[in-house]
């Protein structure tokens, strides 16, 4: 029977992450979790079991990988009643929102969570890939079954992004935007990006599949995008745990996602608007199949965005959105 993921073992994963690649001598362990060396080996043991993988040498330990991030932990640090209840966990896949999609079809719940450590073919919004080394960032797909109509889930993409940002405030004092649809800039720089992909019946949601790539311990990128692309970690100057983050921005959709059910989409636009990186910004997007710039001026009810632009006033749905000065 698998170990059941405790108090203790989440203190002990604690200890062991700040510790870095430094070895941990286990009396040094024994003391800081007030447990004997016999209670501490079989904490060890059970961590391993739970795939916390461990490196042992001359009774000392240590993480095999810097920043773990089993389900079990993740079950354990979860306060939502729905969004990630069902987890699928994997080291290495092709895409999570493909396996989200597989998923979405056999009738899995409402919440249901997709995570891998490592994509070997991450999605962007416009066929684009996303880097997705193993160990460093967060990658995941949601299965939704929101009650709302058609034309109301392109908003999802903005309420998550905001519980992004609210997460990353409060948990990094950090101030992350909104590019609108569906990126998250950091220091003008893109730290996460999201894309949804819907399937309904007619008028009505079927399924949403939100995935969600968040740049966290990388301390490089390759160099196409190194100007382009930040973490967590570059930002805020340490390392940070994977696991705290998802619980938080989980807990924090979970809210807003209620809210953009119960109160509709208008109800989240000012805190959203609030976050924005391109409102009163010049911008360049294509609209009637040609490149232009101009002003985005507001996001309307549905989620469009208002640009103005020679003397008239678009409402852009989708499309790739630049800021003139940067990203």
């Amino acid at each position: 029977m698998p170990a059941h993921f405790s108090d203790l073992h989440a203190q002990l994963l604690d200890i062991l992450r700040e510790s870095g690649n430094d070895f941990v001598a286990l009396p040094v362990l024994a003391q800081l979790t007030n447990s004997s060396i016999e209670q501490l080996n079989q904490l060890l043991a059970e961590l391993d079991s739970l795939s916390c993988p461990l490196e042992r040498e001359s009774g000392t330990v240590r993480l095999a990988e810097a920043d773990p991030l089993p389900a079990a932990e993740i079950d354990y640090r979860l306060d939502t009643e729905q969004l990630g209840r069902a987890i699928y966990h994997f080291a290495e896949i092709g895409s999570t929102n493909l396996k989200a999609a597989e998923l979405a079809e056999t009738g899995v719940p409402d919440g249901t969570l997709v995570l891998a450590d490592r994509q070997l073919q991450g999605k962007g919004r416009l066929s684009h890939s996303w880097h997705s080394p193993a160990g460093v960032g967060i990658y995941l797909s949601l299965v939704l079954r929101p009650r709302i109509p058609v034309a109301a889930a392109p908003g999802i993409s903005l309420v998550a992004a905001l519980a992004l940002v609210e997460s990353i405030k409060n948990l990094y004092s950090q101030e992350a935007a909104i590019k609108w649809p569906n990126d998250i800039l950091l220091n003008n720089r893109k730290l996460a990006g999201i894309l949804t992909e819907l399937t309904s019946d007619g008028d009505q949601v079927r399924h949403v599949i939100l995935g969600l790539g968040i740049n966290c311990n990388q301390t490089e990128f390759p160099a196409e995008i190194s100007d382009l692309a930040i973490s967590l970690r570059q930002a805020v100057g340490a390392s940070m745990t994977r696991v705290h983050l998802l619980a938080t921005w989980l807990s924090m959709f979970e809210s807003r996602y209620r809210q953009l059910q119960d109160e509709g989409f208008e109800s989240l636009l000012p805190e959203i608007k609030k976050h924005s990186a391109v409102l009163g910004k010049r911008i360049k997007f294509r609209a009637h199949s040609k490149s232009q710039t101009g002003v985005a001026v507001d996001i309307d009810p549905t989620g469009r965005l208002v640009v103005e632009a020679a003397g008239q006033r678009l409402k852009l749905s989708a499309g790739e959105v630049t800021l003139e000065d940067n990203y």
